[in-house]
């Protein structure tokens, strides 16, 4: 004959003074949950149900399980924007899991959570974004489709779906068009009829912009290095290939052959000092070389490159 248990049960507030026995099972009538008591801790320590639909963090919690848990969720979701509104029932985009999640937390949110692109407004609200990445962030990767919220770099041009843009025509490129719009000259960034009033009635009269040209170039450092020159950002110098000038030559000499002249030859050498006769005639030395340009590059290995919206 089968035989089945029944646990002792306490309601959420009954349980939250309750001390139960070391090791004791006691079953959180309210929440549908276990809590494993030590003898010593009021409420004992209530476990995660399979589902998570129990999970409540305490403030002084909850840091650690951020760290683990939505650095993952936000690699997971890329730039996909979500909100988590008390248990995971805003969550309206993203994952399933996250809808699921059952995250709810306090009202005394005062944790910095920036740097996961987390926002919480101190009523058990967060708002997930895309990580620590903001607009114009730049990667490299060797995949060959942009991440979602991202665009290739091809030395095209940025605007509105109306705009012609070949690098990204779409209403979601505002924020980069406005970032490079702001952020550099014209001499730069060049906008397609000249500028007008702001990045944003440039971007609504279907106007694009055109970022520094990177393609096919090695990427460096803006600033004024020890010893070297001052590079602004946005600027480009360089050639791939490069045919020698006359200054740039290294210092040297020819050798002229000597001996008199040359039957049928204006080439002369004078032999004989005061020789008015074997006066030496302007003359030149064979030449050699291909006076093509040179390969100017570096060993260089390739990657796409894409820029955050």
């Amino acid at each position: 004959m089968t035989k089945r248990v029944q646990r002792f049960g306490l309601d959420s507030g009954t349980m939250a003074a309750f001390i139960g026995l070391a090791r004791e099972l006691i079953i959180n009538t309210t929440r549908n949950s276990v809590h494993l008591h030590d003898g010593i801790t009021p409420g004992g320590a209530e476990l995660m149900r399979a589902d998570g639909q129990n999970g409540n963090l305490a403030t002084s919690s909850k840091s650690g399980l951020l760290s683990a848990v939505f650095f993952d969720i936000l690699s997971a979701i890329g730039s996909l924007p979500v909100s988590i509104a008390n248990g995971g029932t805003g969550a309206t985009n993203g994952p399933a899991a996250l809808t699921n999640l059952g995250l709810a937390l306090g009202t005394a949110a005062t944790e910095n959570l920036a740097g996961f692109g987390i926002a919480a407004d101190g009523a058990g609200n967060l708002t997930i974004t895309d990580g620590v990445w903001k607009t114009g962030n730049v990667r490299l990767c060797h995949y060959t489709t942009p991440t979602t919220g991202w665009v290739f770099y091809n030395d095209g041009t940025i605007g509105n779906a109306a705009s012609g843009g070949t690098m990204i025509a779409s209403a979601s490129a505002l924020n980069l068009f406005s970032m490079y719009w702001n952020d550099y000259a014209d001499g730069v960034c060049p906008v397609s009829g000249g500028r007008g009033g702001s990045a944003a009635a440039d971007f609504a009269a279907n106007k694009t912009i055109t970022p520094p040209p990177l393609c096919s170039r090695v990427l460096g450092v803006a600033g004024h290095g020890t010893t070297l020159s001052a590079r602004a950002s946005g600027t480009i110098i360089g050639e791939e290939t490069h045919l020698l000038t006359i200054p740039e030559m290294p210092n040297h000499t020819h050798t002229t052959p000597t001996g008199g002249s040359t039957a049928g030859s204006d080439q002369f050498v004078n032999t004989a000092p005061n020789n008015a006769d074997a006066l030496a005639a302007p003359s030149t030395t064979g030449g050699s070389g291909a006076n093509s340009p040179h390969n100017n590059m570096q060993p260089t290995g390739w990657l796409n490159l894409e820029v955050k919206l």
